[in-house]
């Protein structure tokens, strides 16, 4: 038996199809996009690459502090600023909000990407998504920005996942 890399159920050992989630199951996976395979004790599991699509739009795995501050964070201030400037150039920066409609509309969309990485990050440190609203309490927050922004993932496989840091 071995273990679905997507829905984490267990599947025949020559499976190709996982019978849960449809997923297609990659034997002898090489390093090669967009698999990459991860070896936890005996247990031999593929997992998919931490591709930019998959740690800005799913919900699922863990990622490491790297993927969180260099892959969405640095990307984010970076986007941010720039859209900010360019709403101060147009004129449609309202300094009593304190926002612009360009801006505005980057907070919107980039909505679900913050999500799904501030989720990866909890479940790296082997913490339930639900964790995220600690981040919504006042001094509480600065609880989580530790926990998330600073703190090393659980060493080896946890609940969520093989460990991103290999």
């Amino acid at each position: 038996m071995k273990v679905c890399p997507f829905c984490r159920e267990d599947v025949k050992s020559g499976a190709i199809v996982c019978h849960h989630c449809q997923s297609k199951l990659v034997e002898g996976a090489t390093g090669e996009a967009p698999y990459d395979q991860a070896i936890s004790g005996n247990d031999e599991r593929i997992i998919p690459k931490m591709t930019w699509q998959r740690l800005w739009t799913s919900f699922d795995g863990r990622c490491s502090r790297y993927d969180y501050w260099v892959r969405f964070m640095v990307p984010y201030f970076i986007i941010y600023m720039v859209v900010l400037m360019i709403d101060i150039a147009l004129g449609s920066f309202d300094e009593d909000a304190g926002v612009g409609i360009l801006s505005l509309i980057f907070s919107f969309l980039i909505f679900w990407p913050s999500l799904a990485v501030a989720i990866k990050r909890c479940h790296d440190r082997d913490k339930s998504g639900w964790f995220v609203l600690v981040g919504l309490v006042p001094f509480v927050n600065i609880w989580y920005l530790v926990e998330v922004g600073f703190l090393r993932g659980t060493m080896g496989t946890n609940k969520f996942g093989v460990d991103p840091v290999r």
